[in-house]
């Protein structure tokens, strides 16, 4: 026997023949300066399976090599640290390291130490954030597994709460915007997640949909056409949205389509395919490696899972559907809302067109004037054109002054004369002058009428508001002067927002009105001036005035007090929208037998 206080040397019995898995390994980093604590953990722990999977022993002999190693490895399950290396607390600082810089929450730190007064229990436990203390010469063969099972056992379930974690976020924000594609692909990370956390098994998996299918992107029957990858993890992870993963066996893709066929679960040698099947039947596959056996109570627990997922896809799928028709439903009122506008400018042309019209007896008469005394001036000027040639047909071309005879001077004074010569040549310059300035008028009055009855041209948002209203009154011309007196008060302004054709209706409408509303002869003041940062114009008459009980409804559509056929009752509305339209307003005022006064805002 040993004596008192002295630990018995380890001895090795043959180890079992364990089974043969393909699974991963847990990795487990031994931090230690003493080879023969490598060799003696190496002897205990290399072929060992713990839950299905092997163990990977990985050597640091310094702090150093283990952030190393630690900086570049993720999965580590298992840190056996050695206190003393290069200093007397080297592991420590390597406790600091792992949990501190690296952030690293999930790995299981055992410390081992061969001299504890160095760094006592009581102590480290408090002061630093591992999971065991361990001194080296209390650890036999059967304690050093013990130990390591614990940690792996800790290190799973804290990476399958993690995995459960990220899969329930990843769920719920897929489920907070379901009707993005994006949120399709988070949901089935989610899933994923979800199913490999309660497998306990590594992130090698991905989920396939159907890429024939594009209007519901989830169904997973190929109907001849290529399956693509909505989430991946593992060596998968970055496929998302991508075709068929390349690195499969023939046997994989076998198992795949087999359960998709069946729409079943299928379970082959660690590879696990489980069906999405909702209302609509199969809307893809779950494809699992490194899967371990599964008892039937675990597989019905999973087939439920996987049920409530579909109707989760279903629902996806039915929310992607109510999409595209509310796209459709958008695209179709926005095509009726362009036909509305197409059937608005048209109608507003026919307003402008129907003003045009009533404004042909004044236009006529207009033109009618200058054109008159042009012709009349052209017919006199052909006649005296004509008495000048036969003036000048008269005179002989090879006599002079000095060779005519008394009779011949006598003939041509005569004829002179008898043509009105003299008369001729003061009044062809003022026939001229007149013809011009009729012409000149004339040319003016089609002017003003092309600028009145313009089309709007795109970019044409902003106008001369004064000039808006000269034009406009040299275009009515005789239909306001015959029965009005325009007395103006014009200010400066800054450029109105709307188009001048536009604006040239508005104050047409309200011209026309306001003339018309006067008996034999009255008066029109119109005004401009800037309020509250708005172009203000008033026009108003001393017509005989709208009563209260027609006045709320001068802009309605088709509503007039004219005569039939002396309007269509569209003039007011077409001016109230287009002032509108402009985000502008106008507002109206009336007295029986005083007059109206239109009042109109633009923005500059």
């Amino acid at each position: 026997m040993a004596e008192p206080g002295i630990q018995t040397p380890l001895h090795f019995a043959a180890k079992p023949k364990e089974k043969e898995t393909s699974m991963k390994p847990w990795r487990i980093l031994i931090a230690d300066d003493e080879p023969d604590v490598h060799h003696v953990t190496k002897l205990v722990l290399e072929g060992r399976i713990v839950f299905d999977r092997g163990i990977e022993l990985i050597s640091a002999f310094s702090a150093k090599e283990a952030k190393e190693i630690l900086k570049g490895t993720n999965d580590i399950a298992c840190i056996l640290l050695d206190v003393v290396m290069e200093k007397d607390d080297s592991g420590l600082e390597v406790v600091k390291f792992v949990r501190e810089e690296l952030g690293n929450k999930s790995v299981r730190i055992i410390l081992r130490t061969g001299q504890p007064g160095q760094a006592p229990e009581s102590k480290v436990i408090l002061e630093y954030e591992i999971n065991d203390y361990k001194q080296k010469t209390d650890l036999t063969v059967e304690k050093l597994f013990s130990t390591v099972v614990t940690a792996i056992r800790s290190y799973r379930d804290i990476r399958t709460i993690e995995q459960s974690r990220r899969g329930m976020e990843m769920i719920i924000s897929a489920s907070s915007d379901m009707m993005k594609a994006k949120s399709i692909m988070l949901f089935a990370a989610g899933v994923l997640n979800q199913i490999i956390s309660l497998l306990y098994i590594s992130h090698d998996a991905f989920y396939l949909r159907s890429h024939s299918d594009v209007t519901s992107g989830f169904t997973a029957k190929e109907d001849g056409g290529k399956m693509r990858v909505l989430a991946g993890a593992g060596k998968y992870a970055g496929l998302e949205d991508a075709d068929f993963p390349d690195g499969l066996r023939e046997s994989q893709i076998v198992l795949i389509r087999r359960s998709m066929e069946t729409e079943s679960t299928v379970y082959d040698n660690g590879t696990l395919v489980l069906v999405l099947k909702g209302r609509e039947g199969v809307h893809g596959v779950l494809y699992l490696e490194d899967c371990p056996p599964l008892p039937d109570i675990d597989l019905r627990l999973i087939t439920i899972f996987c049920n409530n997922v579909s109707e989760a896809f279903s629902n996806i799928l039915l929310y992607e559907e109510l999409e595209k028709k509310v796209e459709e439903r958008t695209r179709e009122l926005q095509t009726a809302n362009d036909e509305l506008k197409a059937a608005q400018a048209q109608m507003l042309q026919q307003e402008k067109m129907a003003s045009i019209g009533q404004l042909a007896a004044g236009i006529a008469h207009e033109i009618n004037n200058p054109m008159s005394f042009i012709i009349s001036n052209l017919n006199t000027l052909e006649s005296y054109i004509g008495k000048l040639i036969e003036f000048i047909g008269s005179i002989p071309t090879e006599t002079s002054d000095a060779g005519l005879e008394a009779g011949e001077l006598a003939a041509i004074a005569n004829k002179k004369s008898e043509l009105d010569i003299n008369f001729i040549r003061s009044d062809i310059s003022s026939l001229v002058k007149e013809s011009l300035i009729g012409a000149h008028r004339v040319r003016k009055i089609v002017q003003d009428l092309r600028i009145f009855s313009a089309v709007d041209t795109p970019g044409t948002i902003v106008a001369d508001v004064n000039t808006c209203i000269e034009t406009t009154i040299e275009v009515l011309g005789e239909q306001l002067f015959s029965k009005a007196n325009i007395e103006k008060d014009i200010s400066d302004l800054p450029s109105a927002k709307c188009a001048a054709d536009r604006l040239n209706l508005v104050f047409m409408n309200i011209l026309l009105n306001a003339a018309q509303a006067i008996g034999d002869r009255g008066t029109i003041y119109i005004g401009t001036s800037m309020a509250d940062g708005k172009i203000k114009v008033s026009i108003r008459d001393t017509g005989i005035g709208i009563s209260p009980e027609k006045l709320d409804r001068i802009f309605e559509p088709f509503y007039t007090t004219k005569d039939i056929g002396k309007g269509l009752g569209l003039g007011l509305t077409i001016a109230y929208d287009i002032v509108r339209g402009c985000g502008g307003d106008i507002a109206v005022q009336s007295e029986t037998g005083i007059g109206t006064c239109f009042t109109i805002t633009l923005p500059v």
